[in-house]
C-alpha cells in the first residue's frame, strides 16, 4: 500500500513454501526442541472492516488446519510467544532467523529486541543464514513439482513465441510485454514473477530494464528477459530469449543469438 494505493503482494517464496499462506504479516515459527517439532503459524485476526476493502482473512481459528501447522495464533501475539519461548530454554535457546536479509522492518525490531538477551546467556542467535538451509530443501522437487515447473516452461515458450510473431516495427516495447503477459495469464499462469525486460538497441545492455516504453524500430534486435508463475506462485520458468522481428539477422546478430 502507498498512501491509499494498493498493490499486489508478493509472498516470501520460503514462506510460501512451508505453509503455502499468501497473507501478508504472517509468521511462520518453527519449535525444535530434540526430535520435537512444533509448527505455529501467526496471522491476522478477522476483522470485517479491513475485509470488506481487501478482502477475507483465514484468521487464527481456522489457519492452523487450512495450511497443515500445529497451531496457529494471532500475529498479535508473535511477540509474546516468541519471548515465553526464550524464557522457557533460557541458555539453550536459538533463535534461527535471517537478520542477513530484512523482509519486514517490524518483524526484525522484535527479533533484534529478543536478540539482546544473547548478551546475558539467555539465548543465542547464530550468524549462520537460515536461508541457505532452506534452499538446500527447496533444491529437492516432487515428481508433482517438477510437472508443475514443466508446465510453467510449456506456457513460457508459447507466450513467446506467439509474442514474436506479432513483433513488428512501430510497436511499443509496453505493447511486447502486455502480449507476453496476456498470452501467460490465458495460458494458466497467475501472473509474471517479476517486470519483464524488453529491450532493444543499448537498453538490452541494462540488466534489469523494465521501463519498456521504446518503440520497436526497423532492425531491432529484442531482448526479452521474462518469468512466470503457475499454481500458488512457488513453481515458475525463466527464459531468456534474443531475436529480431524481421526474421533476418546479420551476421554477428546471429553469432549473438
Amino acid at each position: 500500500m502507498s498512501d491509499k494505493i494498493p498493490y499486489v503482494f508478493r509472498q516470501n517464496s520460503d514462506f510460501l513454501y512451508f505453509t503455502g499462506c499468501q497473507e501478508p504479516d504472517s509468521v511462520l515459527l518453527m519449535t525444535i526442541d530434540s526430535d520435537k517439532v512444533l509448527c505455529t503459524l501467526f496471522v491476522q485476526k478477522k476483522d470485517p472492516k479491513s475485509e470488506l476493502w481487501d478482502g477475507s482473512r483465514t484468521g487464527s481459528e481456522a489457519a492452523a488446519e487450512m495450511f497443515g501447522v500445529d497451531q496457529s495464533l494471532p500475529a498479535s501475539d508473535f511477540d509474546s510467544y516468541l519471548s515465553s519461548m526464550v524464557n522457557k530454554y533460557k541458555s539453550n535457546a536459538s533463535i534461527w532467523y535471517d537478520n542477513h536479509d530484512i523482509i519486514h522492518n517490524e518483524f526484525h525490531k522484535k527479533i533484534s529486541t529478543l536478540g539482546i538477551l544473547a548478551s546475558t546467556g539467555r539465548c543465542r542467535l547464530p550468524s549462520t543464514s537460515i536461508k541457505n538451509i532452506f534452499h538446500q530443501i527447496r533444491l529437492i522437487k516432487s515428481p508433482a513439482e517438477i510437472e508443475l515447473m514443466q508446465k510453467s516452461c510449456d506456457i513460457a515458450s508459447e507466450a513467446i513465441t506467439k509474442t514474436i510473431k506479432v513483433s513488428k516495427a512501430g510497436m511499443t516495447k509496453h505493447q511486447l510485454f502486455a502480449t507476453v503477459d496476456y498470452e501467460c495469464r490465458m495460458n494458466g499462469a497467475e501472473f509474471l514473477a517479476y517486470p519483464p525486460v524488453i529491450a532493444g538497441d543499448r537498453n538490452a545492455n541494462v540488466i534489469h530494464y523494465i521501463t519498456n516504453n521504446q518503440i520497436l524500430n526497423n532492425g531491432d534486435m529484442v531482448l526479452m528477459d521474462a518469468e512466470r508463475n503457475i499454481a500458488v506462485e512457488i513453481w515458475c520458468s525463466k527464459t531468456s530469449m534474443l531475436y529480431t522481428h524481421q526474421g533476418n539477422m546479420l551476421p554477428t546478430e546471429l553469432w549473438i543469438y
